[in-house]
């Protein structure tokens, strides 16, 4: 949307531009997410994701017939960088602190150990561990009890095909105990 308006950002970025996203599928709202997109130029429609049970059932499709559909991390990194000129993200370069100045700006201290300065706007997009939270509130990020594995079959596993034939390609969720 700041493209859009012809307003100068740029993104940091820790990881490489070939890196996998890491972490579950989102879930994109139609009054926040979808809208978002839309309001951006990068709307697709979002693949269905299969819930299976851990006996192998299928339960239900995330998106079939009803909001909000799941997207895949992968799938999103795409549509959003889609409409995102080269140049505007800075890959492999993470950020290590966010502070405060003197007069109350925000001082980026990169991972490459240079600092960044000088914004209106900072947006930490970087999860429940973001380095921008302390800066706007004293709450913390706390472990729910609850862990989400991400695994990966590749073409090369003998059981691909069959596991496609099944899942499809893109994500899969399977809740158990």
């Amino acid at each position: 949307m700041l493209e859009r308006q012809g307003i100068s950002y740029v993104v940091y970025e820790r990881s490489a531009e070939d890196t996998p996203p890491r972490g579950e599928c989102l879930d994109i709202h139609r009054s926040s997410g979808q809208d978002a997109l839309k309001e951006a130029g990068c709307f697709e429609e979002s693949r269905n994701m299969p819930v299976w049970d851990s006996q192998g059932n299928k339960l239900f499709t995330f998106g079939e017939g009803r909001d909000p559909p799941e997207i895949d991390r992968a799938q999103l990194k795409q549509t959003l960088l889609s409409v995102i000129p080269d140049g505007k993200v800075r890959w492999s370069t993470g950020v290590d602190s966010a502070n405060r100045d003197g007069e109350g700006k925000i001082v980026l201290s990169l991972a490459n150990g240079s600092n960044e300065s000088g914004f209106n706007l900072v947006v930490g997009a970087d999860g429940a561990w973001t380095k921008i939270r302390h800066l706007v509130t004293f709450s913390e990020s706390k472990y729910s009890g609850m862990l989400l594995l991400t695994l990966f079959i590749l073409p090369s596993n003998e059981f691909y095909p069959t596991l496609e034939e099944i899942a499809g390609q893109g994500p899969l969720m399977i809740p158990g105990r």
